[in-house]
């Protein structure tokens, strides 16, 4: 498949700067991207915005879109509204809820506010984590005031490291809304959320898209095999579904190395390289568009 990665996006990649210790850093990550013949990427960081730095590396390199958005760790406040409001206004392409200081991360990883295999080197020990939901079980009125935010924008929600049933309520709740919100479902297969084929089946929307990862098939997570993956696309065939890599990691593969390898891996499982294109091209400018 010489010309799969041609055309390709990647939505989910990190580089530095990071906290995290990193393989590349933006610059060198969007020439391995440009070399491979992506037609873009989304640029993530647990730390903070990566809005502005992405337009400074968009304009720098025209034969390849370059996006940012925000995530909501303790870094920006949480769940913050305003600081939703601001990334929108500076061309976010993406907000992330809480991924490692969610805390269902804490729960599933065992490690709050990181990662067994990376460390941020912080002074500061990291809070208890945010919640989606209240004690009775509904959103919190800071999702409902970003969703507010979001409502009607061309800037997706991502479900960060949310719970399943914090997805499932925060799905019901755009959906009450008239589906006025883009909903990506963050890696489905890895340790937060590890969706299984009953939920993955109840998120199936127009506005929702669920995305794999390369980086949930390996070592340093190892959450899911190639045929766990082949398994949920063939269980779940009308979902939206989008590969992407979460690739950055000091030692791991490049995007398009684990683009490439998650691309023939789902191939060898069954899946048709016609429906492993649409995922890695038409599905994603579908969402970001």
């Amino acid at each position: 498949m010489p010309d799969l990665l041609s055309g390709a996006w990647d939505v989910h990649v990190h580089a530095a700067p990071s906290l995290f210790p990193r393989r590349h850093d933006a610059q060198q990550l969007t020439t391995e991207a440009q070399a491979a013949g992506y037609e873009g990427l989304v640029w993530k960081s647990h730390h903070g915005s990566t809005v502005e730095a992405a337009a400074v590396l968009d304009a720098a390199t025209p034969s390849l879109t370059v996006l940012g958005g925000l995530t909501l760790n303790r870094f920006v406040g949480g769940l913050n509204p305003s600081a939703v409001d601001a990334a929108v206004a500076l061309g976010a392409a993406v907000v992330w809820l809480p991924t490692i200081d969610a805390v269902h991360h804490g729960r599933a990883l065992g490690t709050p506010g990181g990662f067994s295999f990376q460390k941020d080197g912080l002074k500061r020990p990291p809070p208890d984590g945010f919640t989606l939901t209240d004690g009775a079980g509904g959103l919190r009125r800071e999702v409902h005031a970003i969703l507010e935010v979001l409502a009607g924008t061309q800037t997706v929600l991502a479900t960060g490291h949310a719970s399943p049933q914090e997805i499932v309520t925060l799905k019901q709740a755009i959906d009450e809304r008239g589906g006025d919100v883009k909903l990506l479902i963050n890696h489905a297969l890895f340790h937060a959320p590890k969706l299984d084929i009953a939920t993955l089946k109840t998120l199936v929307g127009d506005r929702v898209w669920v995305e794999l990862c390369e980086l949930s098939t390996r070592p340093p997570a190892s959450a899911a095999t190639f045929a766990d993956v082949a398994a949920a696309i063939r269980a779940v065939p009308d979902a939206r579904w989008i590969l992407a890599t979460d690739a950055g990691q000091q030692g791991g593969p490049s995007s398009p190395e684990a683009l490439e390898r998650f691309a023939l891996g789902l191939v060898q499982e069954g899946i048709s390289e016609a429906d492993v294109r649409r995922y890695v091209t038409s599905h994603p400018r579908e969402l970001l568009g």
